[in-house]
């Protein structure tokens, strides 16, 4: 880093001035929260990578079948 320059990160806890600033910094972390649990529960969902086409898939069978012809 830079000498002398630093970075604070502040939590809720850390705001007491103001409600309204408490309560933006909690929509923030609530917001990011909802996102990461969005993304993980997506990711948990997702067939793996060799499972093949999901039914109903036709493009995907297709890509499937083009890589196992053989050239």
């Amino acid at each position: 880093g830079v000498e002398g320059v630093g970075h604070a990160r502040f939590e809720e806890g850390d705001v007491v001035r103001h409600e309204l600033v408490r309560r933006i910094v909690m929509a923030y972390e609530d917001a990011a929260r909802k996102e990461r649990d969005e993304r993980e529960a997506r990711l948990a969902n997702l067939p793996p990578a060799d499972a093949g086409p999901v039914e109903g898939d036709a493009d995907g069978l297709k890509r499937m079948l083009s890589r196992e012809r053989p050239r």
